[in-house]
């Protein structure tokens, strides 16, 4: 995940907060 953050030049931080989102509101199994 963290690699095609660095790929597409997105901030780590942007990305996962993004990346975290859309799995908190797609999957409750998330964490």
């Amino acid at each position: 995940m963290i690699c095609f953050g660095g790929m597409f030049g997105i901030g780590k931080t942007t990305y996962a907060q993004i990346l975290g989102e859309y799995y908190k509101r797609t999957s409750p199994f998330y964490l």
